[in-house]
């Protein structure tokens, strides 16, 4: 090839990083390919010289179901890289295909790709059972009912593969038809062929598509007023935590760092409110008060997309375990979070313990809290993190499964007041705390903090959110899923005989 080709294989963000770099490729295309909320469609640099294109690339039927992966491809004058969830036929043919082939440029290229994957889209339809389609025009001119339910499930597989031809006709209409400077117009015209063959397909499938059904009647849907089942919840963190693991690390760390900023507010509306109770109400009961106002923090912190560690025990380790992700992804989140977690503990301790933002009955109290959580002892700090860990990853759950900001707000709300209330032990959420008492001249050492509040923080939240909330929850949906799958195997195996 005359260009330079790579192709990854479910990268882990360091192989991505390194791609990045090595071909000098836009920020903007890294993102959209890392989000998987961006549909069939093409994105351009700022600069106009390198492309992001993402298509959905079919397998043939199982079941009536058909099964898609998601293919990305970057390139630029000099350059291609194909992302993939694994190695797919298409890009196999199409390099082999260019490498016999007279054209030299990158989107000439990209051409012989989505040629592969028009070709798939052909084979698709001609795999749906042809006996099946004229048994349904048969019935259609007859005025027959059907005999079953085949025919429907034919119609169904006909509409799933009709949206994805109308997106990926979309995506080749636009390459042919804008003015693109890495798109010369021989190319634009060998993309405007691709659409036309997919017209071609797109006709057949509406034909189907047409056909009257005699569909039995719909299972009403279960109603979920406590918001989404256990294995819907688990779908959508797997789907969140696969975004999060394919970050880069930069993400990783600018996230982190708004994450610990965020948080620090809570220990700055704690501590005014509750300073100047102490003297008439004791420590305990204006610690009571301040709780009320320390979950200003905990909305600061995720309405504003800032992240702690112990967010990334039930998301994250979702992903992994759905096989979204790599534990050396996980490992790389998990570093870089907790780290600049506690770089901006430091950045808002210091900002915080400037003259002006404390009065001196603020300063006092948060002295105190700080104090306490540095001299517990070790087992009494490690019981008390357990806790802090398990409510943690619990709101990640509810928020995942709420429906609406209001109940989320409640949610963190009362997660946030519940860990100070109770005195519970979070590595990153007692980190500007102590950092800001140390700032103010607490008698603390960092050793202290370490030692006496870090490491039976760092254990304890592990256990609680990971043992007691991520892992049961992931049986407990795998659980409800088989019980699904084997009553609708036994609905089958119970069907009268006609």
């Amino acid at each position: 090839m005359p260009f330079e080709f790579a192709e990854l294989n479910h990268p882990s963000i360091t192989e991505l990083e390194d791609i990045v770099q090595r071909f000098s490729i836009d920020q903007v295309l890294v993102e959209h390919v890392q989000d998987p909320g961006v549909a069939t469609g093409f994105g351009q640099a700022d600069n106009g010289h390198q492309l992001h294109i993402r298509c959905n690339v079919p397998a043939l039927p199982v079941d009536d179901e058909i099964e898609w992966e998601r293919l990305d491809v970057l390139f630029g004058q000099r350059f291609v890289v194909v992302v993939q969830p694994r190695s797919l036929t298409p890009v196999r043919r199409a390099v082999e295909r260019f490498q016999l082939s007279t054209e030299r440029s990158t989107a000439d290229f990209v051409a012989v790709l989505l040629a592969q994957v028009v070709d798939l889209f052909q084979l698709l339809l001609l795999s749906i059972d042809p006996n099946d389609r004229r048994d349904s025009r048969s019935r259609e001119e007859t005025g027959s009912e059907p005999v079953d339910s085949h025919s429907a499930d034919v119609r169904k597989l006909a509409g799933n593969l009709g949206r994805a031809t109308d997106r990926l006709g979309r995506l080749l209409e636009r390459l042919a038809e804008d003015q693109i400077d890495l798109i010369e117009p021989s190319t634009r015209t060998r993309f405007q062929t691709l659409f036309d063959r997919l017209q071609t397909v797109d006709d057949e499938i509406q034909e189907i598509r047409d056909q009257p059904e005699s569909a039995p009647t719909a299972k009403p849907e279960r109603e979920s007023p406590l918001g989404a089942e256990s294995p819907e919840v688990i779908e959508a963190a797997a789907a969140v935590g696969e975004r999060r693991l394919q970050r880069l690390n930069h993400a990783h760390a600018i996230t982190a760092l708004m994450g610990a900023f965020g948080v620090s507010f809570g220990a700055v509306a704690m501590s005014w409110v509750a300073g100047p109770w102490v003297s008439s109400l004791g420590y305990e009961r204006a610690q009571l008060i301040g709780a009320l106002a320390f979950p200003i923090g905990f909305v600061i912190l995720l309405v504003g997309k800032g992240e702690l560690f112990t967010e990334n025990f039930f998301v994250p380790v979702t992903g992994v375990m759905r096989g979204r992700g790599t534990i050396r992804d996980l490992l790389e989140l998990w570093g870089y979070v907790l780290f600049f977690n506690l770089v901006g503990s430091v950045i808002a301790a210091f900002l915080m313990s400037r003259s002006g933002v404390f009065d001196s009955q603020s300063a006092a109290f948060l002295k105190e809290v700080a104090l306490n959580k540095v001299n517990y002892p070790f087992w009494d700090a490690f019981m008390k993190a357990i806790f802090a860990g398990w409510l943690m990853t619990i709101m990640t759950w509810l928020i995942l499964a709420a429906d609406s900001l209001g109940p989320r707000i409640v949610i963190i709300w009362m997660t946030g007041f519940l860990i100070v209330a109770a005195h519970f032990n979070h590595v990153v959420i007692s980190a500007p705390e102590i950092f800001t008492a140390m700032w103010l001249g607490a008698p603390i050492s960092v050793g202290d903090w370490f030692v006496g509040n870090f490491v039976p923080a760092l254990i304890g939240n592990l256990i609680g959110g990971v043992v007691f909330v991520t892992i049961l929850s992931f049986a407990q949906a795998h659980s409800l899923d088989q019980g699904d799958e084997q009553r609708a195997n036994n609905g089958e195996t119970r069907k009268p005989e006609r």
